[in-house]
């Protein structure tokens, strides 16, 4: 599975507000989750995350400035109980699958907080200014561009390894698994 992260498809513009921006990534990130989930086996686990996944998304929408300080703490633990419900599946398998698959659940709550950090410094710049007008520098909007394709690929990487153990598993024939005439 080969990741095309939908985050480098954005236009550049001069200035960009934050309401732009979270509608663009939005857009693009909900446009990956699809094509990922494409990928998977129709299991019950896969539709799970996916589903935690896009209402995620859909939440980051409607968040309001104000609220959006505790919305990517609550985001990283709901991707996060998503995560470690595919991995639960997985207990019992290899530990090196078990290991990357830790790692990579690390690695997208790190993704969040990192993008949590950018979205305080944001408000943070834009302190007393209405809502709708509060502008992203170009070195934020990279930065934050930057965040999300790590996350794609983590997140991309989590679920192929999800597969690969799951189809390494079920091809294993052991004498437990065979059946005599």
């Amino acid at each position: 599975m080969e990741h095309v992260s939908s985050a480098t498809t954005a236009t550049t513009t001069s200035s960009t507000t934050v309401a732009e921006l979270e509608a663009e990534t939005s857009k693009e990130v909900m446009e990956f989750i699809m094509k990922l989930e494409k990928k998977c086996p129709p299991k019950e686990e896969y539709k799970s995350f996916f589903e935690k996944l896009k209402a995620t998304m859909v939440a980051s929408a409607k968040v309001t400035q104000e609220k959006k300080k505790g919305f990517f703490s609550a985001a990283a633990g709901k991707i996060s109980d998503a995560v470690s419900f595919i991995g639960s599946k997985f207990t019992g398998k290899s530990a090196e699958a078990k290991k990357s698959m830790e790692t990579y659940q690390q690695e997208v709550a790190k993704s969040l907080q990192e993008l949590e950090a950018i979205h305080k410094k944001i408000i943070e710049a834009n302190q007393g200014k209405v809502e709708g007008s509060v502008a992203v520098t170009a070195e934020q909007k990279t930065e934050i561009k930057q965040t999300i394709t790590r996350w794609e690929t983590v997140t991309t990487q989590f679920v192929e390894t999800a597969i690969q153990t799951e189809a390494a598993s079920n091809t294993t024939v052991g004498v437990d698994k065979v059946k005599l005439p």
